[in-house]
Order: structure tokens, then C-alpha cells, then sequence
């Protein structure tokens, strides 16, 4: 957990130190770059590497710990099973409890993640890129300590409803995170494709 919020400080001292300049030519997917943690297989179509690991999904429970609490249901829902080790073989119980948490297996594929939560942290994670993506860029400011009803989401951008923010007619695509296959067993662990979408 340690480990996260210093990952969270360093990105915000990175976003703090970035200069900033008003746009005035349209960025285009290929500015754009590689959408993090993935690697092009084709044409705007971006594939990560490896499953989703602990770190990231941790990352994504801290973040929701932060804007809603610890016994909100939104953080309770996207809490990953702790048995999966129990139900594979009753030997291996003892890893319930220390297998996600744990810094020696941080970057071991999370598991007891089902499809729902799954998606939740593939729309959380497009999100926070296009925040991160519009803060680069100037057009929006990082907002910290934003209530929950306030929360950065890619549709309210767009629709001109994150704190009345006109949207940049420069910068009109967005990465979309997806389910590398949306019939999969997700509590074996996943993976996302992602592509830049432009906004109608």
C-alpha cells in the first residue's frame, strides 16, 4: 500500500512539473502514443502484455477507498474473492490471505476477480488515462480531492459536466479499456485490449 501512494505522489509531482500550453492543432491517436501498460498489435488496437496484476488492481482499490470509503458499497463491490487458493486446494489456504496483499507477489496476476469487476476496473482505468491524458495537455486541472460526485468520467467530460469544462474540439479521442474476451473466467486473471475512440 506504501508502495502505492508513492507511485500515486511521484505521478502527481510528475502531472505538477509538466508545462502546459493551449492547444491549437487537432492530437491525433498517433501523438497520442501507446496507451499505458500496452504494447500495438495492429492498427489502434493495443493489447497488454501481461494479466492485470496486484499492484494495478490494488492501485484501483485504493483509489475507490479514497473517493467513497471502506464500507461503501462501491468499494465493497469491486473487492477481489480471497478464497480463490481454498477452492483450487484446500493445502494451499494459507495464500487466501496473504496472496493479494502481499509485496513478494505484487506483480503476480490478481485472481477472485469476477467479469463485472473486471469491466469496472477497465472503465476506471480508461478513465484515469484520459484524465491524465487531458491534465498533460492543460485542459483540465488535477483535482485531487474531488467528492465523489464529482469524479472524473470521460462521458462527463465530454457532455461538458466535469466542472463545466468546455471540451477541447483538439483532442476528441479516447482510450477505450475492454476485456481482452468477455467470456472468460476472469478470476483466473485478465487482461485488456485497449483502441482510441473519437467522440462523436
Amino acid at each position: 500500500m506504501k508502495k502505492t501512494i508513492l507511485i500515486n505522489l511521484v505521478t502527481l509531482l510528475l502531472l505538477l512539473s509538466c508545462t502546459t500550453s493551449k492547444l491549437t492543432t487537432e492530437i491525433t491517436i498517433q501523438k497520442l502514443g501507446d496507451p499505458p501498460g500496452t504494447k500495438i498489435i495492429a492498427d489502434n488496437l493495443y493489447y497488454d502484455e501481461r494479466n492485470i496484476d496486484n499492484i494495478s488492481y490494488l492501485e484501483f482499490l485504493y483509489w475507490m477507498n479514497s473517493k467513497y470509503g471502506k464500507n461503501s458499497n462501491e468499494y465493497k463491490s469491486v473487492l477481489p474473492d480471497s478464497n480463490q487458493w481454498r477452492k483450487l486446494n484446500i493445502n494451499y489456504a494459507s495464500l487466501d490471505s496473504s496472496y493479494f496483499r502481499h509485496p513478494k507477489f505484487k506483480n503476480f496476476p490478481v485472481l477472485g476477480v469476477s467479469a463485472k469487476q473486471a469491466r469496472q476496473y477497465s472503465k476506471w482505468r480508461s478513465d484515469r488515462v484520459m484524465e491524465y491524458t487531458l491534465i498533460k495537455y492543460g485542459i483540465i486541472k488535477m483535482k485531487p480531492n474531488a467528492p465523489k460526485d464529482s469524479v472524473f468520467t470521460i462521458e462527463k467530460y465530454f457532455a461538458g459536466q466535469y466542472y463545466n469544462v468546455k471540451p477541447s474540439p483538439y483532442l476528441l479521442y479516447y482510450p477505450e479499456y475492454l476485456l481482452l474476451d468477455s467470456t472468460a473466467n476472469t478470476t483466473a486473471g485478465f487482461r485488456n485490449i485497449c483502441t482510441y475512440k473519437k467522440w462523436k
